[in-house]
């Protein structure tokens, strides 16, 4: 049995970093697609560094939270386990996730405009230097913004088209807004699991097995326990659907 788990921003909520969307978000009354864009990063680099920069400090002050540490432990018992984040924190890491792949990139890492060359970055973005060291090209942040490629996708889906009736997708703390999951889900071979604090007011959790209506926190507990059942082969069938409100 294979897992994928793919985390949005409501995984970090509960460690004090808010969402990307919706009331006290870090995008609340700005378009997200506006705020940080492809475009607006050649219109205004230093200022998308500024507030990365203001990101990576809160970042770097919380602290991973206990459904950080349950899907960490998860995957330190059942190494087969994919822990896909949209996030850009390394809370998965702080708590002890051997392997996270980050699709919109880190926060703790810089590369170069000209060959995507790599710096890993200590501190401010202003302490480290604004070349590449190796061909001389501007540094960056290494987050993926709108309308910019996220080589990270490209294992995501090959770890989805490999999926079969024995394996299990767990979604946590998005709505979808920027990748399908609710078409991910509704294509997956085996159990489906989403967690997010409130429904999304779409069709998304009916493409779904199981619906946890809780913070990430709170949920984290009874989705390891399904996980651990499936594997235990005391799971009931993917066909059969549940609520669990919070």
């Amino acid at each position: 049995m294979r897992v994928i788990v793919l985390t949005g921003s409501g995984l970090s909520a509960d460690s004090g970093l808010p969402t990307f969307r919706g009331a006290g978000g870090l995008y609340d009354g700005v378009p997200a697609e506006r705020l940080l864009s492809a475009d607006g990063y050649r219109r205004d680099p230093e200022a998308i560094e500024r507030w990365l920069d203001r990101l990576r400090v809160a970042a770097d002050r919380a602290e991973p939270n206990a459904a950080h540490r349950g899907l960490a432990g998860y995957q330190r018992r059942h190494p087969d386990t994919l822990l896909a984040t949209q996030n850009v924190d390394l809370l998965l890491e702080r708590a002890g996730a051997a392997e996270v792949l980050h699709l919109h990139g880190r926060l703790d890492r810089l590369r170069c405009l000209g060959h995507a060359h790599e710096l890993v970055l200590e501190g401010s973005r202003w302490d480290a230097p604004e070349r590449c060291p190796t061909c001389a090209s501007r540094l960056r942040s290494d987050v993926v913004l709108f309308d910019e490629p996220a080589p990270g996708y490209r294992p995501l889906h090959a770890a989805l088209r490999r999926a079969t009736a024995a394996d299990a997708l767990v979604v946590i703390g998005t709505q979808g807004n920027v990748l399908p999951v609710g078409d991910f889900a509704r294509e997956f071979p085996g159990l489906t699991i989403l967690d997010n604090l409130h429904r999304s007011g779409t069709s998304l959790e009916r493409n779904f097995d199981h619906v946890f209506e809780a913070s990430a926190v709170d949920a984290i507990g009874a989705i390891v326990a399904l996980l651990e059942e499936r594997r235990a082969g005391r799971c009931a069938e993917a066909g059969s659907r549940e609520s669990f409100p919070s």
